[in-house]
């Protein structure tokens, strides 16, 4: 076969372009093995300094004091004080039918929102769960809750709860 200047043009312009196409993935794909061989780090103490919350197990409950271990914070044993202005809840798992509806519903909400330029609040947004209220009594030694009190509480092994919310305990 007899080659013209064409042809000559056509196989370098191909042989280029492979070369290129060779390059980018090799450098895209070392760029990428890089950076996930970049051990992540959880965030420093001082940036948690001023967490006001912590979730553990219930693993006694004496009269209005809950001690729950919170194995993922120091110290590990907590005292929870309740008292009259202390808020007891439960989050129960929705069935996935309805929590569907909910987000169907979100979306028109969302769209008619869009259409008519007016915004949509956060407190809005569909949630897998619903809150109900519950009392001191309701808790049991086992249940998973989350406590929530006023100031930093991260290394604090006694304080008062604003808030218990307890997890179903079906899903625990």
């Amino acid at each position: 076969m007899q080659t013209t200047p064409l042809h000559k043009y056509f196989f370098a312009g191909a042989a280029a372009a492979l070369a290129l196409i060779l390059f980018a993935w090799h450098n895209g794909y070392s760029a990428g093995f890089k950076t996930s061989a970049v051990p992540t780090q959880t965030a420093p103490p001082q940036l948690l300094s001023g967490a006001t919350s912590v979730s553990g197990k219930i693993i006694d409950i004496t009269d209005t004091v809950l001690t729950i271990t919170a194995p993922d914070s120091t110290p590990v044993i907590r005292k929870v004080l309740t008292d009259p202005g202390t808020v007891f809840g439960l989050k129960v798992l929705k069935d996935q039918k309805t929590f569907q509806s909910d987000i169907l519903a979100f979306d028109l909400k969302l769209k008619t929102a869009q259409i008519n330029g007016t915004p949509v609040s956060p407190g809005e947004y569909p949630t897998p769960f619903t809150f109900k209220k519950i009392f001191l009594s309701d808790l049991r030694k086992g249940d998973m809750v989350t406590i929530t009190a006023t100031g930093a509480i991260l290394s604090k092994g006694e304080f008062t709860a604003m808030s218990v919310i307890a997890q179903d305990r079906s899903t625990q």
